[in-house]
Parts: C-alpha cells; structure tokens; sequence
C-alpha cells in the first residue's frame, strides 16, 4: 500500500461514538484511504500522532463568519482548535441576497474595513468564497432577516400576500444554489415582525429542498415556552428538520432549559427532527445596534447616530426597551437594571471604554445609564454597525444540560478570524478563538460531563449528517481527509473576556480536503477549503 500522507502512531477517535483505538491513518487524492496498522505501507509525507487523539476535523455549526471568510482567509481562531468546516448564514443573517435595503442593513461593518460585495445572489457568494480561498470548508445557510430586508425592507410589519411569494421564490432559488438551509433571527430587525404563517411558508421552501431550518427564537429568556412552542410549531407545519440556536435559557429565565429540552424530547417522540447546538460560555455577545428596537431601524440605520442625540428620541427608544419582551437578551438585562453584566467589547470611535460595564460608566459619568448607553452609541457614528457588547445571560446548569442532550451539537456563534490582517485587532468574544478546546478541556477532560468519543461525535458525525455535508464527520474508508490531531492533555482555549484574541493550544496537526493546514501546531498558510453546497 501506498499513501500520501499518513499520520502515524495516535489513538483514532472516529466521530462515530465508538472507544478510541491504536492506529494509523492513510490519506490518498484528500479521501481517507486506510485506517489501522499501516506500519508497513509507504507514504509521501508523514505526521507523527504519537500522544495524540486523531479524529474528524471539527464542523462548526453556527457561525457568522459569512464575510470575515473573505476578510481572513487563513481562519487561524478555527484551524488552531480543529475546526475545519463551519456553517455561517446564522440567525437570520445571510450574505445573500445582497440587494434591496440589504446593504443599508448589514453593510456598515463591510464598509469599515473596504469590503463591497460583488455578488447579488446565494450563488454568487458562493463563486465569491470559492475563488478567495480558505483554510476551512464554508456551507451556508439563507437568512430571514436578509431576504426580508432584500424584498420588504426594514418596514415591522407583517409580509403582504405578494410579498411572501417572493420571498418564498427567495428561498427557493438560495437551496438551488447549495444553501443547506434556511434561518431566522426573530429576536432581530426586520424578522421581528414576522408572522408565524410567514416562517412555516419559509421554512416549508427550505423543507422541499432537503435543508434545515434554524432559528434564534423569538425570545430565549422572557417568552421562553412560547418561544419554544412557535418553533415547534414552524418545525410541524413545514415539515423542515429544525435547530434550536445557541439554546441554553437567557436571563431571566436561567433554569428553564431542563422544560425546554422536555420539549424537544416530546416533539421528537411525536415524530418531529427537532435538534439544538450551543456554545460553552456564560456569557452571550452580540452587534450594540442590535439591541435597539425595531422602531429605531424605520428611520434608516445610517441616521441612527444622529437620532440617539435627540431628547425624544431617545424617550421613544427607553420606554420600548423597558417594555419588550422579545429583543434580544442583554435587553432584558436593562429592563431589570443590571447594566454592570454588560459591557462594551469592541468599539473603533471609543477604544478607551472597551471592556467597560455600563453600570460603572453611568457612575463615573454620573448619569442614567440609559444616557450612558444612548450617548456611547451616539459616538460610534459609521463605526456603530461594528460595535460589540458582551452580556452575562446564560447559567452553568443550562450549559450542562444541553451538552448531555443526545441532540445537542456545537456552534460557536462565532468568526472566523485572525491575528493579522484588517480584523486582526477586532474584538467580539472568546468563543471565537475558544470554543471547541473548551469543551474538551473544560466539560470533557476537567469535569466529566461527556466522554471524549460522544464529545467528538456531537462535534463531527451529528452535525456532518444533519447539514448533509457529504461524506465528512467520520474517520472512514472513503470519506473526505478533514482530519484534526490533538493532545487530550494538553488541549486548552486560552481566550477569555480580557484577552479574546488568544489562540486555543493543544491542536498539533490539522487536515482540510486532504492537505496539510497546520503541522505541529504552525499554520502552514494553506487554504484548501472549499465552498460547499448541500448536496456535494
């Protein structure tokens, strides 16, 4: 026998489930081509995995690297935890359809850093990523809040019956393009105002096509159940497989997770596919913008700035902040005055205040910390559309919870970034550069709440089958060489609140398609990845 490339010597955990074994790994034209003891085979190149666990290469599920791809290709924050393929197009937000009110509404952070787009649709996207190159695999989803912004605009208010068929054909054209589904953001403009019958339509678009329907629910802390229950119900009356986003509870409603995850456990017994992912922090992060409401977004994002000076303005804004029940979380965070869980991460106008809590500003300020926040968002001016905060809104209990769920898998609801480069200095959080060493270090090594097999299953086979993303996620005969080789020891994510840009340790060698990315521990620059297209 003869091979390309065989790592030698590592104990093979193959995404299966199944106990890690002794054995080698072949790799021939970017397939698996052998695995066992291949002590006598001849090959072109060798990785010594000696100490190492060597398993599939690690699928994000939820991201929102749509555009950073294109602003840092080589992806060190994923290569260096192993992550070699990530599903962006998250919560609604998609990089196609560019078009309509699309550009006002998700152009502002593109256009801090000198990026337009050159495409209209999902399929040029696609063409766009493929031919910019990458050091990680990219599948896509279609967003809600995009289409809608693309046919309705930033209008809150339900579709019209015209309306609704052309966003159906929006739908229709992205999964005939390879999305691998369709998502929503109903915390988020302009999805807000979406009607419960618009999301089955939808979602039943995406159905037909063979894709998933993810959603960051309607409200995750307040109107948890509820929130929970519209979900469920989209999933039944489109027939699409559903993913519950990022899914422990949000403030206030720590501790529902144990009712939530009942839920999915009936409606699966009741026939339905209905799944969750999530990342291993306590606290969320998320754009400043986005915690406005949707009234803000009627006049325009570009005037937004402008108007958070005005008196009335910002009246307006503080009694629909104070009676909203279904914004994203950190704004129940400000209903119940807890402005000291968050804190601005990332601001270019104000960088003396990154890291900052709102509650210790209004003090030093002495004001309201309503005027605080308005007045800190005021200043961004252009730079508001790439503002960060963080917020403290999930429990440690939840986390566990959803991590033992036999349908959990995990996303980082993060980027793909790097340390060089136009993003190299930009701040959102530490799941990031984090997440995927986090779990094996914290909640597989350290404190035992999943075996390292059922751990690397839920990062590799479970998300492989249930985005069809061809043959990956299994270290078997055949499948595609994304391979990831690691010290069980010694694997760590280094990032954290203060320091979010630190790469993970403990990843030696990576494989994307078959070609070497990162050999003991160095990225070697490649940039394999590859576009891919449900159905690949």
């Amino acid at each position: 026998m003869s091979f390309d490339l065989v790592l030698r010597g590592g104990s093979v955990v193959d995404g299966s489930g199944v106990a890690a074994r002794p054995a080698d790994v072949g790799i021939r034209a970017g397939r698996i081509a052998g695995v066992g003891d291949l002590a006598a085979a001849e090959s072109g190149d060798e990785l010594d995995c000696r100490g190492l666990v060597v398993s599939p290469g690690f699928i994000d599920v939820h991201t929102h690297s749509d555009f950073t791809h294109l602003l840092t290709p080589l992806a060190e924050s994923l290569i260096h935890q192993g992550v070699t393929t990530e599903v962006v197009g998250n919560c609604g937000f998609s990089a196609a359809p560019w078009r309509g009110a699309v550009p006002e509404l998700q152009g502002g952070f593109l256009a801090r850093y000198g990026f337009a787009p050159s495409w209209t649709d999902l399929d040029g996207y696609l063409n766009a990523v493929a031919a910019a190159g990458n050091s990680v695999n990219c599948a896509t989803l279609v967003g809600h809040n995009t289409i809608r912004a693309a046919v309705i605009g930033l209008a809150a208010r339900p579709a019209r019956a015209d309306e609704l068929a052309l966003m159906t054909r929006e739908v229709e054209r992205a999964m005939a393009a390879g999305a691998v589904g369709f998502s929503s953001g109903l915390s988020y403009s302009p999805g807000h105002a979406a009607a419960p019958e618009e999301l089955a339509a939808l979602a039943a678009a995406c159905a037909r096509a063979g894709g998933v329907y993810t959603t960051h629910i309607r409200g995750e802390d307040v109107r948890l159940i509820e929130s929970v229950t519209e979900a469920l119900d989209t999933a039944g009356r489109s027939g699409a497989p559903t993913q519950l986003s990022h899914h422990p509870a949000k403030f206030p409603a720590n501790g529902r997770t144990p009712d939530t995850l009942r839920m999915i456990d009936t409606a699966r017994n009741g026939g339905l596919d209905v799944a969750c992912d999530l990342h291993p922090y306590t606290a969320g992060a998320t754009w400043m913008i986005q915690l406005l409401p949707p009234a803000a977004f009627e006049g325009g994002v570009a005037s937004l700035p402008a108007r958070l000076q005005e008196t009335a303005f910002r009246k307006t804004m503080r009694a629909e902040l104070m009676r909203a029940t279904d914004l994203v979380a950190p704004v129940q965070l400000i209903r119940a005055g807890h402005w000291g869980r968050l804190r601005l991460e990332y601001s270019a106008a104000t960088p003396e205040l990154i890291g900052r809590d709102f509650a210790a500003l209004a003090i030093e300020r002495r004001q309201d910390p309503f005027d605080t926040f308005f007045d800190v968002m005021a200043v961004q001016a252009e730079g508001l559309a790439d503002a960060v905060v963080i917020a403290w809104v999930y429990d440690e209990g939840d986390i566990e919870a959803v991590l033992r769920h036999p349908t959990s898998m995990v996303g980082s609801d993060g980027y793909a970034l790097g340390q060089s480069g136009p993003l190299g200095t930009w701040r959102f959080h530490p799941r990031s550069y984090g997440t995927f060493a986090r779990v094996l270090a914290r909640y597989v090594r350290e404190r035992g709440i999943l075996s390292l097999p059922e751990a690397i299953r839920k990062m590799t086979q479970v998300p492989a089958r249930r985005f069809r993303l061809g043959q990956r996620g299994l270290l078997t005969q055949s499948y595609v060489a994304d391979v990831v080789a690691f010290d069980p020891d010694r694997i760590q994510d280094l990032a954290d609140y203060e320091h979010p840009n630190t790469l993970s340790s403990g990843v030696q060698h990576v494989l994307v398609n078959g070609t070497v990315v990162l050999r003991e521990g160095v990225h070697l620059g490649a940039r394999p990845g590859r576009a891919l297209r449900r159905g690949d």
